[in-house]
């Protein structure tokens, strides 16, 4: 009986062993499949010039662009990315100000909303204002927004003169400057790689393809 036992117990070693062992070798495996998932110079490039202590994922965007909008209200792109991102990591929206109009308006906008913890009521709400409803003309109107939204025009204007939102401000600006963008939507991971929109296979999801690529580029990091 105790010989049965050793050569059952043994038998369950080898088993366990090997698969262990297969794990290994399928980890192993799959790791080797994601570097060659997607490729530099097509699905996304590498910066020449890499930005230091940058955001782990970082959009660049405008009220006023309708690409942005269609990404937001269309594709979805950016909440697909904020779901699918490992817990430890995070994505920043700054709003760029090259756009004409009220874009340095809109950027101050964005970053007092962000301080107060309303972004995602109004964004949305903003892009409604110029690309659906255009009525969005004048500082008031953007005003009127946050009020829709709980933050009367005192506590906006108060915000607007506080450290926090002075500190984004220029957290914001200086990002603009130091990826160097001219255009928007963009999307930046880690500092050192841009996803290229116009490298993505269009016969597949758009919103899940941007989410794989920048979740491949933070592991992709990770694993050197």
């Amino acid at each position: 009986m105790k010989k049965f036992s050793c050569v059952f117990l043994a038998l369950i070693g080898f088993g366990l062993t090997s698969m262990v062992f297969a794990e290994e070798t399928k980890a192993t495996a799959e790791e080797s499949v994601l570097v060659l998932k997607y490729q530099n110079n097509k699905e996304y490039i590498t910066l020449q010039n890499s930005v230091a202590r940058a955001p782990d994922v970082v959009e660049f965007f405008s009220f006023y662009c309708p690409h942005c909008y269609d990404f937001e209200t269309k594709y979805k792109i950016p909440g697909k990315i904020q779901d699918n991102l490992p817990d430890n990591k995070k994505m920043t929206k700054y709003h760029v100000d090259f756009m004409g109009g009220l874009s340095s308006e809109l950027s101050e906008a964005w970053a007092v909303a962000v301080v107060l913890g309303v972004d995602d009521k109004v964004g949305p709400k903003i892009f409604d204002g110029i690309h659906q409803k255009r009525n969005l003309k004048s500082t008031n109107d953007i005003v009127k927004i946050f009020e829709e939204v709980g933050i009367s025009k005192a506590d906006f204007e108060s915000a607007k003169q506080s450290t926090s939102v002075q500190i984004w401000k220029e957290k914001q600006a200086k990002a603009i400057e130091q990826f160097e963008v001219n255009s928007v939507p963009t999307f930046y991971v880690n500092g050192k790689y841009l996803v290229n929109s116009g490298g993505l296979n269009m016969s597949k999801p758009f919103d899940e393809q941007f989410s794989d690529i920048v979740n491949f580029l933070l592991v992709k990091d990770n694993n050197k």
